[in-house]
């Protein structure tokens, strides 16, 4: 009789299993169908234009009740969208659940939509841009063209205001997703700098080139405020007039003969020894706690100049990279003087009008012996300059915002 039972209790278990199997490929034969139908919508309508599409009855028409397609027939109806960028958006109800797609995301078979509606509103306080939302973002992405490309950096704000850095002037599009995956539409604006005379420096705003502002005692000219970072040019020269290069061997370059000479880069000037050392340690804790140091390349300069690969000595390290040229070796400097290239696009893109009214050396070295840049009392640059002629000095800096 126990034999029996446990017979009857084994092929009582063998049923419920083999049910439970039907069930589930039943279950994912319908779950297949369901997602092979809706593929074949979601190719429909990536291959038609912007604009939001409606399905019921097996039939899939536009906004103006033309017929899209009426060959694919399943039991669920709804509206699926397109982007101008091609994303692909669907809420689609089934059942007793939901077909779901946000513009990032896959196709889902849920109990419901996380919706794909993000409204943003954007306001503007003076240099400041913000940005407020109807539900919780998670990334934004910026371009400066209406075409959706970058990457998305992390917000970790919920549904809080967002404000924006700007950190380049011109005109730009960002967009704005949740963490299922929904996308703002692309909002235009311009990012414009801030024209100032002696005004009071502050991270929070974007500086138009050429803008003097002051740090603590001090003043200085934005020669670029560009990708979160701030090159600056002091306003007023050093008090003492000093060279490169010493009229005797004192560890620096050096000319006292054609024959007894140290020639001229940047690592081995007196005025970089100065203003690393003695000149740094006099700042005030304000400003030195704000500079970043950079690479300049420390060779000499050829006959043919930097951009034919045979000497950049004195540009920074990205300039050269940037403009695939070559430099050997670098030396890192807190504070330097300015560079050609940088006296170039402080004249060509200043919102006031530049004269110094001085002559002063540049840290560029020139393609002749014991040489160097500087600039004239009329503005030009000189590229014969000696080494050894004491001129005035205009610190330059770089700060982190």
């Amino acid at each position: 009789m126990k034999r029996v039972k446990e017979v009857i209790l084994l092929i009582g278990l063998f049923i419920i299993v083999i049910i439970l199997i039907l069930l589930y490929f039943i279950g994912r034969y319908n779950y297949n169908k369901i997602m092979d139908k809706t593929t074949e919508l979601y190719n429909v309508v990536s291959e038609n234009k912007v604009g939001v599409y409606f399905y019921k009855n097996g039939v899939l028409f536009d906004e103006n009740n033309n017929i899209v397609n009426s060959s694919i027939y399943f039991d669920a109806e709804g509206k699926i969208g397109k982007d101008k960028y091609g994303h692909i958006s669907i809420n689609l109800k089934y059942g007793e659940k939901y077909i779901c797609k946000s513009a990032l995301g896959d196709i889902t078979y849920s109990k419901k939509c996380n919706g794909y509606d993000i409204d943003v509103e954007m306001a503007r306080n003076n240099y400041q841009i913000s940005f407020s939302f109807n539900k919780e973002v998670d990334g934004y992405k910026i371009s400066s063209n209406d075409d959706f490309a970058g990457e998305f950096l992390k917000l970790n704000i919920g549904d809080e205001n967002f404000v924006l850095n700007l950190n380049h002037a011109g005109t730009y599009f960002i967009w704005f997703k949740d963490k299922y995956g929904n996308v703002s539409d692309g909002i235009k604006y311009n990012a414009e700098c801030l024209n100032v005379v002696k005004e009071k420096y502050s991270s929070d705003v974007l500086y138009c080139t050429g803008s003097v502002v002051n740090i603590g005692e001090e003043s200085f000219i934005v020669i670029r405020d560009e990708g979160g970072f701030v090159d600056l040019m002091s306003y007023n020269a050093l008090d003492e007039k000093m060279a490169h290069c010493s009229l005797s061997n004192d560890g620096s370059c050096y000319y006292v003969s054609d024959d007894d000479k140290f020639e001229y880069s940047w690592g081995n000037s007196s005025i970089n020894k100065y203003l690393n050392d003695v000149y740094f340690s006099n700042l005030s804790d304000e400003i030195r706690g704000m500079i970043v140091e950079r690479d300049i390349c420390n060779n000499y300069s050829g006959v043919g100049g930097c951009d034919n690969g045979d000497g950049c000595g004195g540009f920074k390290k990205e300039v050269i990279e940037e403009n695939n040229w070559v430099c050997r070796d670098y030396v890192k400097s807190k504070i330097r003087l300015i560079s050609y290239d940088e006296y170039v696009y402080l004249i060509e893109n200043s919102k006031n009008k530049i004269t110094f009214n001085d002559y002063f050396h540049m840290i560029n070295s020139s393609n002749d012996s014991m040489k160097n840049l500087s600039v004239l009392f009329n503005g030009d640059v000189y590229t014969k300059e000696k080494s050894i002629n004491k001129l005035s000095v205009r610190t330059v800096f770089t700060i982190k915002k």
